[in-house]
């Protein structure tokens, strides 16, 4: 499997765009999200991932999946692309995982082109697990190419992404069943290999700013790594 997007929840989306944009990224207009409460834009990465930037359009709780991390905004979560999310769902599950029945979502871009996929959700959140994600519509709709994928800092994908949970022991198993075997296993931490160019580091970090974030947030994404 591999990683589909990395999803940063930010408090104004424009303010974020521009942000990125002075990084060095091109930032693609991306849509309302079914049902309303959420709006995006994508900074499109050569190896064919992205990052979803991500908003709520009211102040107000949302029932909403991501409201939980309106004080905690940044890098919140990730998705996995898979071609038939039904056959992925059944088969993690064999492997003990315990993932949602899959259900459909989208989005209506700027330009009134409507976007469907198709996502299941982990029942357990409190081990980083990703979201599944099946493309409906033709994928190149919701993930632009060409120009939208190149970057004046040159980044061309995700090298690396950085997942803190509060029992590795615990989570290690699960992200097996997603990713493989570890190809690398070290103290209080385990890597694994995300599609050709992207390694994952799943830990559980004893101090610092990654034992905060875990503490106040718990577990999922905690940083990444662009690829040059």
């Amino acid at each position: 499997m591999r990683i589909d997007h990395l999803v940063f929840l930010v408090h104004d989306l424009d303010i974020a765009a521009r942000q990125w944009a002075r990084r060095g990224y091109t930032v693609t207009p991306g849509g309302t999200h079914a049902g309303g409460w959420t709006h995006n834009k994508l900074v499109c990465l050569g190896d064919t991932s992205y990052i979803e930037l991500i908003a709520f359009r009211t102040a107000e709780a949302a029932p909403h999946r991501w409201n939980r991390f309106r004080p905690f905004p940044g890098l919140i979560d990730f998705a996995v692309r898979v071609d038939d999310i039904h056959a992925a769902v059944a088969k993690v599950r064999k492997l003990g995982l315990d993932y949602a029945a899959p259900s459909d979502a989208g989005r209506v871009r700027p330009d009134g082109v409507e976007l469907r996929w198709r996502g299941a959700m982990p029942q357990d959140t409190t081990l980083g697990l990703p979201f599944l994600i099946e493309d409906l519509t033709p994928r190149n709709l919701r993930v632009p190419a060409g120009a939208a994928r190149k970057h004046r800092n040159l980044a061309t994908g995700i090298a690396s992404l950085d997942i803190i949970t509060p029992d590795l022991g615990a989570a290690l198993p699960h992200f097996g069943a997603l990713f493989g075997r570890a190809i690398e296993l070290a103290r209080g931490a385990a890597i694994f290999q995300a599609g050709p160019g992207t390694r994952i580091t799943l830990r559980t970090p004893a101090r610092g700013r990654a034992a905060a974030v875990l503490a106040l947030r718990g577990a999922g994404p905690f940083d990444w790594k662009p690829a040059a």
